[in-house]
């Protein structure tokens, strides 16, 4: 026979075990995204820094 309060206490701690699991899972992912993002971000300005040095030193050149 089931006992019925241990079956609960059971499905309790899978829930909790299961909401942890989940909450760091989504901590997780979204620290790799902010991280992902913050990289694209130094790449996309480095290619800006490197593309205003080439256009000034094209018109420093023609001068």
């Amino acid at each position: 026979m089931i006992n019925y309060k241990q079956y609960r206490d059971h499905d309790r701690a899978h829930f909790a075990k299961v909401l942890i699991f989940s909450i760091l899972t989504l901590g997780v992912y979204a620290w790799w995204l902010r991280y992902r993002q913050t990289e694209d971000m130094l790449d996309l300005q480095a290619k800006m820094v490197a593309l205003l040095s080439e256009a000034m030193s094209r018109s420093m050149a023609r001068q």
